[in-house]
């Protein structure tokens, strides 16, 4: 039997039935995919298996990854803490936040801007 086993009856009584879903890998797998949610309800995930390189550029808010088959672009303030948890693969999701809403964000990472470019 599985070690999460709970009963569901605290989860139904609080109104949350269900697992809740979490941003990051809790534990190593063997399949792990990061997803990009675009400010235009588009999304894109890529398999952390074809992650060749990622650079971070501080002074440009700027971090780059480089897939074998697509290049990220994450433009945004407070990038470090993200580019060392991509560094383990752990995101599952990176979100973008629109701009006019990144100055009421009370978290330390802040992600303005997601372009993905298809290599040929």
């Amino acid at each position: 039997m599985s070690q999460d086993y709970k009963l569901k009856f605290e989860q139904m009584r609080e109104n949350k039935p269900g697992k809740e879903v979490d941003d990051n890998y809790a534990n190593a797998g063997y399949v792990r995919n990061i997803g990009f949610l675009l400010t235009d309800g588009s999304s894109k995930f890529l398999n952390y298996a074809y992650l060749v390189s990622c650079a971070y550029h501080p002074t440009q808010g700027l971090i780059v990854l480089n897939f074998t088959s697509d290049i990220v672009t994450i433009k945004g303030s407070g990038l470090e803490p993200l580019y060392e948890s991509l560094f383990n693969h752990v995101p599952r999701k990176v979100e973008v936040i629109n701009t006019r809403y990144s100055v009421l964000s009370d978290q330390a990472i802040c992600v303005t801007s997601i372009t993905i470019d298809q290599k040929n």
